[in-house]
């Protein structure tokens, strides 16, 4: 099976202009082996735009597309990135967002 994926938010309702953090985290369900150049990609909503990501060196974004390199997760391990994301000062008031869409998820293979 390939990595999983969770995705969390820190919050339920938010304001305009507000910044907000999603959690990522990638795990390898097996336990043995490792997942080589684990990368998922995902697009943050329309009114919605990255800010920064911790660790920083894990998260690319092009047009809220974002690519996050999770790098090697060895068996029965995760990884986790904070994704900092902010409500544009364009967004109409009571306006309800769908959550951030992980698409793809890659990687490099494995080995046991």
């Amino acid at each position: 099976t390939i990595p999983s994926l969770r995705k969390s938010s820190d919050v339920n309702t938010i304001k305009v202009g507000e910044t907000f953090t999603y959690t990522i985290t990638a795990a390898s369900l097996t336990p043995n082996g490792v997942w080589a150049n684990v990368v998922a990609t995902g697009t943050l909503p329309a009114g919605l735009s990255f800010v920064s990501s911790d660790p920083a060196a894990m998260v690319t974004s092009n047009n809220n597309v974002l690519t996050i390199n999770f790098g090697d997760i060895v068996g029965g391990a995760s990884k986790t990135v904070d994704l900092l994301v902010r409500v544009n000062t364009d967004v109409t008031v009571g306006t309800e967002f769908k959550n951030m869409s992980l698409r793809d998820i890659s990687r490099g293979g494995r080995s046991d």
